[in-house]
């Protein structure tokens, strides 16, 4: 038995079959790229409406066009300033 066979916890079963270390690291690769690509998603479609808020309805929530504009003008892709 190798060094390699002896760290390795082997192949997981599923349902449709055995899933590879490989595989399983593709698969989580691609669920934290999704997750990612959805949130920056989420962060330009709040940030616009934001933008588009009248006066009055930013004077409601608490913030001057001023934040407003600065929280739009984050890139889509940073959570904050």
């Amino acid at each position: 038995m190798s060094t390699i066979d002896t760290i390795s916890s082997g192949p997981v079963p599923t349902r449709r079959g055995i899933v590879s270390a490989p595989s399983r690291l593709i698969i989580r690769t691609l669920i934290t790229v999704s997750d990612w690509v959805s949130n920056c998603a989420e962060r330009r479609r709040s940030r616009r409406a934001l933008a588009a808020l009248s006066d009055e309805h930013l004077r409601d929530i608490g913030l001057s066009r001023a934040d407003a504009a600065n929280e739009a003008n984050v890139p889509f892709w940073r959570s904050s300033r």
